[in-house]
């Protein structure tokens, strides 16, 4: 269920992208030609604006090392460029150096 959503959401997505990419607008009859950068500069600031709120959201959590079990919050930039797999993410714990997928800790946030 989870992934056809993701799929979904993912083609819906793109589908945006591509409409937004025109630089051919149609107002009813009238047609009219726009920059580029009318278009590029909103999708990068949506783009940024995404990524620091799902950093900032994600530095919120406790993860454990699966190695020696210590917990731990991890850097803004170490959560957002992080490998995940569910909620599972690939960090280096700097308790004990070892490198591996870190699953959040359910007792809370930090």
């Amino acid at each position: 269920m989870k992934l056809a959503k993701k799929l979904i959401f993912a083609a819906v997505l793109i589908a945006l992208v591509l409409c937004a990419v025109s630089c051919d607008v149609h107002v009813g009859s009238e047609h009219y030609d726009v920059a580029w950068y009318w278009i590029a500069v909103p999708v990068v600031i949506f783009v940024a604006v995404s990524l620091i709120i799902a950093g900032k959201v994600l530095t919120k959590f406790t993860y454990v090392c699966p190695h020696c079990g210590e917990k731990f919050s991890p850097k803004f930039s170490q959560t957002l460029f992080s490998v995940h797999m569910g909620s599972d993410r690939y960090f280096k714990c700097p308790h004990c150096g070892k490198r591996g997928f870190c699953s959040v800790y359910r007792g809370g946030y930090r």
